[in-house]
């Protein structure tokens, strides 16, 4: 999957069966070979971290199973 067709997609909860925002960057490792995270901004603006291996899939939009995950906490 393209960088660019990770960009803009909308974040999807599982368990609460709500969207939580829009995915607008990408992190990588040193190296550019492993994505380690997503940022993302909710409806209000606020930015907001999920490490990779918290994403339960990425398909029209990206799905986590629950906010638990989730951090205001940056790299």
């Amino acid at each position: 999957m393209k960088l660019s067709n990770i960009i803009g997609k909308q974040v999807f909860v599982i368990y609460d069966a709500n969207f939580l925002g829009t995915v607008n960057d990408v992190a990588f490792d040193n190296k550019y070979n492993k994505i380690l995270g997503l940022y993302f901004f909710d409806q209000d603006e606020n930015e907001f971290y999920i490490k990779a291996q918290n994403i339960y899939a990425i398909g029209d939009f990206l799905t986590i199973k629950n906010t638990s995950k989730i951090s205001n906490e940056f790299l």
